[in-house]
């Protein structure tokens, strides 16, 4: 029996429209979330946001209550520019799927919607979702969505090529501000790539910390205490002074070194210790309380080959790491208006009943609409080698 009139449209009315919640393990979406480090953004395009590469004045000391003070500032106010990106997708069910997922009432009068198809349109969803959610990430990281690393993809590099990532080597975007990536792999003096439409210099404070360690066992650890230190010596955020950059992502391989070194500081061992080390406060004690993560994206030969060494690890400060998204729903073609502001990273549309050569679906479009940020890009760093 055929799926009538009556039962598709109990199916797209049970849905309603539906937006989607971000709950995910995916550590800088949910560092994102956890903070509210959403960027409002009216729909305009680009983002800008105010740089200020110096105080602005010059101060002078006082001695007899009659000098001039000077009235010339130095060092105005500028702007970086960042393109929301959008991309946008279908998940789109056949009606052979939701017939397939029909059960029929125990008093044999035919196929009605009992809610497994329900189920079946929630789980397509959510995993479309859940690709997208991995695929922003390994971009961010790495500037490529490499299907040996990353088999649950949902787009290709083509749609996230105007995502801002991490990868400095990174040059391939195509809007204002996101050509090339974010953290150079190069001493801040030789830091020249425009990032985010703003010529990257010491003199303008726009600029990353960078050291290439000499190997792991030589001065691996040592590098990662001294970028941080460089770093949280530009955290600029009132909370907790001195305790950023907090994020560590690093390749398996550094990862490891860094639990082996965690090891070195475990002064008593039980004799049933199987030799691992679990408590996540080693690493943080080890690391002045930064938290350390991996992935294996970060393990790609492509990225050794764009920093000339073997492993990696980037600093961040989850204070200046922001999705700047849309104000309103109707900012956005494809998504339904909404009076409130939407601090989501994706919006999934309404269900629609659509029709293609005699065969009968339903889509559900979902779109995203935003970049990732990183601010203050001197409260950022980067050391590499940390896997030889």
């Amino acid at each position: 029996m055929g799926m009538v009139d009556a039962v598709f449209g109990q199916i797209t009315n049970a849905l309603g429209p539906a937006s989607v919640q971000i709950l995910t393990q995916q550590l800088l979406i949910r560092d994102i979330l956890k903070r509210r480090n959403m960027v409002l953004h009216s729909g305009s395009s680009p983002f800008e946001e105010a740089h200020l590469p110096s105080a602005g004045i010059t101060a002078q000391p006082i001695y007899s209550g009659t000098e001039s003070i000077s009235m010339t500032s130095t060092n105005g106010l500028v702007k970086t520019r960042v393109t929301p990106h959008m991309f946008a997708a279908n998940v789109t069910l056949s009606e052979r799927e939701l017939l397939s997922v029909q059960e029929t009432t125990a008093s044999g009068g035919g196929d009605v919607f009992v809610g497994s198809a329900s189920n079946l349109i929630k789980m397509k969803t959510d995993a479309a979702v859940q690709g997208l959610v991995e695929d922003l990430v390994n971009w961010f990281l790495v500037g490529a969505n490499v299907a040996t690393d990353h088999p649950f993809r949902a787009g290709t590099t083509a749609t996230y090529a105007d995502i801002l990532t991490l990868n400095g080597a990174y040059s391939g975007g195509s809007l204002t501000g996101n050509t090339n990536g974010l953290l150079d792999f190069a001493a801040p003096a030789s830091q020249t790539d425009r990032v985010k439409d703003l010529v990257k210099s010491v003199s303008n404070h726009h600029y990353n910390q960078f050291k290439q360690a000499t190997d792991w066992d030589t001065d691996g650890m040592a590098s990662i205490r001294q970028i941080r230190a460089r770093c949280s010596t530009h955290n600029r955020s009132p909370v907790a002074p001195g305790s950023f950059p907090d994020v560590g992502i690093t390749d398996p391989l550094s990862y490891s070194n860094i639990l082996d070194s965690a090891k070195g500081n475990v002064r008593v061992a039980d004799a049933n210790d199987n030799g691992e080390v679990t408590n996540e406060g080693l690493i943080s004690t080890d690391i002045g309380g930064l938290k350390v993560h991996y992935s294996t994206m970060l393990g790609s030969t492509a990225l050794d080959a764009a920093t000339s060494a073997s492993g990696l690890i980037y600093l961040l400060n989850t204070n200046y790491l922001q999705w700047i998204t849309v104000l309103k729903g109707d900012a956005v073609p494809g998504v339904s208006s909404s009076p409130d502001p939407i601090l989501k990273m994706f919006s999934v549309g309404e269900p629609v009943d659509g029709r293609a050569t005699g065969s009968r679906y339903i889509v559900i479009p979902i779109t995203g609409f935003g970049n990732l940020n990183l601010s203050q890009l001197p409260a950022h760093g980067v050391v590499t080698n940390t896997a030889a």
